[in-house]
């Protein structure tokens, strides 16, 4: 069994929660972003709801949960290998727009949650600084995470360290494309006046 909280929730009862409540905020709201279609914006609030906790599915963070305490391992860390995960994921997802802006968004609401939300210099500098930390959760993350699906999204195998390498090359790529103005006026700017 996979734990997601101490209170003994299941990530997958966990994920299916958070899927099912982005769902109804985005259906409750009139909720929009400009160049996503309205099947976009709701894949791409599905993906970060379903992936955003995927890391925890790591020997390490099951540990950190058992032994009930706070723990300085890094090894616990989940956010930001989940983020890297969305990312692949997003940019193989046929409702978003090609590119890796998208995506790229997605990873920094993942990386963010549990902190201040990044912007695409500051995923790509934490991804490299912590590298080989992502792939020794990778090699250790349960293979039996990808047999969930969070509200229908499925959690797709196939994500190698050769993926999370491209991943990080991606995000370095991302961050030099929008080196200093502020990341929403940049956004807009490059997607919505093209």
């Amino acid at each position: 069994m996979i734990y997601s909280h101490s209170d003994n929730r299941t990530l997958a009862r966990h994920l299916e929660e958070v899927v099912a409540v982005a769902r109804t905020i985005l259906a409750s709201h009139r909720l929009a972003f400009p160049g996503l279609s309205p099947a976009g914006l709701a894949a791409a609030v599905d993906l970060t709801a379903a992936c955003h906790d995927l890391a925890k599915a790591t020997p390490a963070f099951q540990a950190y949960l058992a032994a009930g305490q706070p723990s300085g391992d890094p090894l616990k860390r989940h956010a930001l290998l989940s983020a890297c995960y969305a990312f692949h994921r997003a940019r193989s997802c046929p409702a978003l727009p090609p590119g890796d802006v998208v995506p790229g968004l997605i990873a920094c609401a993942i990386a963010g949650h549990h902190t201040r939300y990044p912007g695409f210099a500051q995923i790509k500098a934490a991804v490299f600084r912590d590298l080989p930390l992502l792939h020794q959760q990778l090699a250790a993350l349960d293979p039996a995470v990808f047999t969930l699906a969070p509200g229908k999204v499925p959690l797709t195998p196939g994500f190698s360290s050769a993926d999370l390498d491209g991943v990080a090359a991606a995000l370095h790529a991302l961050a030099r494309s929008f080196p200093r103005r502020p990341l929403d006026e940049k956004i807009r700017y490059r997607i919505f006046s093209s």
